[in-house]
């Protein structure tokens, strides 16, 4: 089952969160239907724009195979802001984990207030020889604009300690000055007792300067690199991070603090306790 927590780790392959979501319910299913959890995350941006941002989020089993997630944030950049609640269900199938989210509540962009919607849905599916398939799609309407991301990706857990997983993303901005962008992802996590380590990039064609940089991260199709540290203690679970993003005006850099605070008793080892 730990490479099946791996795999659900590394299913986000390019979000800002690649260090949130690495144990956030958002990215972490198979982990969800076992412990209520709460997931606090932070983060700077700074580079060409700056700006703090940060999510909340409850995760809460109602049955050995299904929870669900509810929480909210609100992430500024330069000029631009948006504020959101949350919810979501996840449910652990024989042959399929599942999830599904959605964001409610509004942006501004240089005062100029819209609504904000973004909403989405996963499947990971264990295959033989410790493979893992897994299809993402998700919508994004914000800023008077709006995007569609799909990805298909697959992971390996045959390395001992080790998941390793790449991904194709097609990201497709709607409007008059639409298009679409194609990109790569690859990244490798290792763990080892209470400590883990991640990596991976995106990369693809170049984002032209008309593309909207706000929803560039938020339906997170940005070309960039990451590292994350993750350090488990018996009270509550931390990972670091540090991600490169590269946008249209130039390159941020994003500095991560996510905590994951379990809600009912861990076992003596610090972990969740196994089916």
């Amino acid at each position: 089952m730990r490479a099946l927590t791996i795999i659900a780790c590394a299913a986000a392959t390019n979000v800002s969160a690649q260090i949130a979501h690495a144990q956030s319910p958002d990215a972490a299913p198979v982990n969800a239907p076992r412990a209520d959890s709460l997931y606090v995350t932070g983060h700077w941006d700074s580079g060409f724009v700056s700006g703090p941002g940060g999510e909340v989020e409850w995760l809460s089993a109602f049955s050995p195979r299904s929870a669900i997630v509810a929480g909210g944030g609100s992430n500024s950049r330069g000029g631009a802001s948006w504020t959101y609640g949350r919810f979501g269900s996840l449910t652990r199938r024989s042959h399929a984990i599942l999830m599904a989210t959605g964001d409610l509540g509004f942006s501004i962009v240089d005062t100029v207030r819209a609504p904000y919607v973004k909403y989405g849905g996963t499947i990971t599916i264990p295959m033989p020889g410790r493979f893992y398939v897994e299809a993402d799609a998700q919508s994004v309407h914000a800023n008077h604009g709006a995007t569609q991301v799909v990805k298909a990706g697959t992971s390996f857990a045959g390395l001992r300690h080790t998941m390793l997983n790449v991904a194709v993303h097609q990201s497709t901005l709607a409007g008059t000055s639409g298009g679409r962008w194609r990109y790569v992802s690859a990244r490798a996590d290792v763990t080892r007792g209470r400590f883990g380590v991640a990596t991976g990039f995106t990369t693809g064609a170049k984002v032209p300067e008309s593309r909207s940089s706000v929803l560039e991260v938020i339906a997170q199709t940005a070309e960039e690199w990451f590292t994350t540290l993750s350090v488990g203690s018996r009270r509550f679970d931390t990972i670091y991070g540090f991600e490169a993003i590269r946008q249209p005006g130039g390159r941020v850099g994003r500095l991560v603090i996510s905590l994951r605070v379990p809600l009912a008793p861990r076992s003596p080892e610090g972990s969740e306790p196994h089916e």
